[in-house]
């Protein structure tokens, strides 16, 4: 063997030594797609997608919006599982408990194969309706080099299995909160105490609120 390929070997040994033990596994599941719940361990990354950076008593969660790695309990190897693979997954970190479902999400395309497409969405909240959140990360041009060059933001949607999926953002007939809140069939008297000028960034409150409402309604 070369004194190259040694090195080389040598290198990519450390990687996946490295790599694996930046990981944490956890009990977890996940649904395949004939429904059934399939437990087993769930591996999740300490690195950083978007800065390289190493997270301490935490985990990244950008790759959780593409991908898992599950291995059942009596399986020594994991696998990875992409939307198209599996309806969702979940998992309980430090008692949190964390879930994610497969969605068919439409784009923006001028392509009319990629016009909508699988994607994970977490579980932000659940109540009359449920919250999800989408995590999307960008290269910013703008950005130092010798820096963090990506910067992550936030998509939502709403979901009830009557309505389907809608997402959180306002468009030619969804103006205000309240708008979207209507296709949701929710109750005009709430409606009417809902500012028009309140933020669709705030729609995890406002859903809060509305659950509140109903109890003491």
């Amino acid at each position: 063997m070369s004194r190259l390929k040694f090195v080389t070997s040598l290198l990519l040994m450390f990687l996946c030594f490295w790599s694996s033990s930046l990981a944490i596994r956890t009990n977890g599941y996940i649904i395949n797609e004939k429904s059934d719940t399939i437990f087993g361990i769930i591996q999740l990354s300490q690195l950083e997608q978007t800065s390289g950076a190493v997270k301490i008593n935490s985990f990244e969660q950008e790759s959780l919006y593409s991908r898992v790695l599950f291995r059942k309990k009596e399986a020594i190897h994991f696998e990875i599982f992409y939307p198209k693979d599996i309806l969702g997954f979940g998992f309980t970190y430090k008692t949190e408990k964390f879930l994610f479902k497969r969605f068919e999400v439409s784009h923006n395309s001028l392509f009319k194969n990629e016009s909508s497409r699988f994607q994970f969405l977490g579980l932000t909240y659940k109540g009359t309706i449920e919250l999800y959140r989408y995590l999307n990360f960008y290269d910013n041009p703008h950005v130092n080099r010798d820096h963090i060059k990506y910067e992550t933001y936030s998509d939502y949607y709403l979901f009830t299995p009557s309505k389907g999926l809608i997402k959180v953002e306002p468009t030619d007939k969804i103006k205000t909160v309240r708008d979207l809140l209507r296709l949701f069939d929710f109750d005009e008297k709430f409606l009417k105490e809902v500012s028009d000028n309140i933020s669709f960034k705030d729609i995890k409150k406002v859903l809060k609120l509305y659950d509140m409402w109903l109890k003491a309604n």
